[in-house]
Formats: structure tokens, C-alpha cells, sequence
């Protein structure tokens, strides 16, 4: 429940501003995206109506980072497998 209400306070903030913290990537953008990437984890869907977020976290799935994270998760899922 936390975690979701969360996600809707993310949203709407993002409703405002491209950023979590204003109008450029910052610390705020990161700790969010570790706690998406712990969602996922935890299979916690974001609320469909969490459109802002949605979009927020696509754009930041496009950076190198957060591209360089999922190779590793893939890679790691693929070696359980084995």
C-alpha cells in the first residue's frame, strides 16, 4: 500500500515537471529508479493510472544506466536457467 501511494505521489509530481526533482536528471531521478527497479522485482505493477510515472520511467529506461541494469538482471535470470 505504501509503495503504491508512493507511486501515485511520483506521478503526480511528474504531472508538473519532467524531473522528480525539477526540470533536470538528478540524485531524486536515481533513488526513484531504484525503487522501480525494485518493483519490478517484487512484481508491483504501477498503477495504469499512473500515467506520468509511466512515461517518466520510459524515458529513463532509455538511458545507459538503467539499459546497463536490465543486461545484467537478463544475464543473471539466463545463468539461474543453466
Amino acid at each position: 500500500d505504501k509503495a503504491v501511494r508512493g507511486m501515485h505521489y511520483f506521478d503526480r509530481v511528474l504531472q508538473m515537471q519532467p524531473y522528480v526533482a525539477g526540470d533536470t536528471f538528478s540524485m531524486a531521478d536515481i533513488a526513484v529508479i531504484g525503487g522501480m527497479i525494485f518493483s519490478t522485482l517484487v512484481k508491483l505493477s504501477v498503477p495504469s493510472e499512473c500515467a506520468a510515472l509511466h512515461e517518466w520511467y520510459n524515458r529513463m529506461q532509455a538511458r545507459p544506466s538503467v539499459q546497463q541494469w536490465k543486461a545484467m538482471v537478463d544475464a543473471e535470470r539466463l545463468q539461474r536457467k543453466v
